[in-house]
């Protein structure tokens, strides 16, 4: 019994990876007809501040299993591409949410 249990999560976990993949695929395939030059990690975290939660750097990482570094790479080159607009705390300057 407990071997038939490990052989259908097995297989839930290939459907699982599959199913990942061909997303990716198809997010990649969708972002080679944009104007932009946006990697699938660029647009989760577009999709992410699109949504209108207002997301902290930390919340992204956590979410794409990004280092805060990483994450920040990115919000940056958002930032320089115009694609975003950090929104700043007007007392301490820290960057607290994105447009």
């Amino acid at each position: 019994m407990a071997n038939n249990l490990e052989s259908k999560i097995e297989h839930l976990y290939q459907i699982n990876t599959s199913f990942f993949q061909y997303m990716r695929h198809l997010v990649e395939e969708t972002l080679k007809t944009q104007p932009y030059h946006l990697t699938p990690t660029k647009f989760y975290i577009l999709n992410y501040i699109a949504s209108g939660t207002k997301y902290m750097v930390a919340d992204i990482s956590n979410k794409l299993h990004l280092t805060s570094g990483a994450t920040t790479s990115l919000l940056n080159q958002l930032e320089e591409e115009s694609l975003i607009k950090r929104v700043r705390d007007k007392k301490t300057g820290e960057s607290c949410g994105f447009h």
